[in-house]
């Protein structure tokens, strides 16, 4: 009898531990899931996010560019740092060269050619305030700041003369603007954007000059010119992060 006893606690005792087992590996089960599934798309803290965007609807403050070489506009091309979960750092870099050649052909003395030339670069720093949003879905609202520089080029040649006009309508931009938008994360650190900018700026137009025959004249005409600029500048973005 003892031993029946005996026998009937340890299988007890060993129905005991087996259950115990099992809880604390449905707990863990069901614990784990969460854990890692709370960030199994965002970036996390401390992550490195580089994006590219496109704004098909946005035209370019251009009148004598007619082929684009490059044309990546301003902050079109963005480095983010996430700081914290809800905040970002963000630095965002625009391109953007254009070139007209018009050549007739001719030899000697016929011959003629007139090349317009129009380059911008552009830095605009900023910050994001990022929204919880969902598992997937980030939205946003932040600023930036915007320093342009635009400058042109005018050349006509001949078998006679050369002639250079530079910064004919050429300035240097300084803006401000503020932006809304939202990262769509369909998988890890990849992501697909949309983003609007609405936008004030300040344009100061550079000294024109001429060179011809060796020698190089400055204007010293300069204007500045307030524009406020309600427009929507729509971006679509695609983005990942490491």
């Amino acid at each position: 009898m003892k031993k029946l006893f005996l026998a009937v606690a340890a299988l007890l005792s060993a129905m005991a531990v087996d259950a115990q087992a099992v809880s604390d590996s449905t707990n863990e089960s069901n614990s784990t899931p969460q854990m890692v599934f709370s960030n199994a798309y965002k970036p996390e803290e401390g992550s490195f996010m580089m994006e590219i965007g496109f704004a098909p609807f946005h035209t370019m403050k251009s009148d004598s560019a007619n082929g684009g070489l490059i044309n990546l506009q301003g902050g079109l091309l963005r480095g983010v740092y996430v700081l914290t979960e809800n905040l970002e750092l963000k630095l965002g870099l625009g391109v953007s060269i254009f070139k007209d050649v018009d050549d007739n052909g001719a030899a000697d003395e016929e011959w003629h050619k007139i090349t317009d030339r129009t380059a911008l670069f552009s830095v605009c720093p900023g910050i994001n305030y990022v929204f919880d949003g969902t598992d997937k879905l980030a939205p946003y609202v932040g600023g930036e700041l915007e320093f342009g520089i635009t400058s042109t080029k005018h050349t006509e040649e001949s078998e006679e003369m050369k002639l250079v006009r530079k910064n004919q309508g050429g300035f240097n931009t300084f803006g401000v603007a503020a932006v809304s938008g939202f990262n769509f994360y369909f998988a890890k650190n990849i992501f697909i954007g949309a983003e609007v900018k609405f936008g004030v700026e300040m344009q100061v137009d550079k000294k024109p000059s001429e060179e011809a025959d060796g020698r190089t004249t400055i204007m010293e005409t300069k204007s500045h010119d307030l524009i406020f600029e309600p427009q929507a500048v729509p971006t679509l973005r695609l983005g990942w992060a490491f």
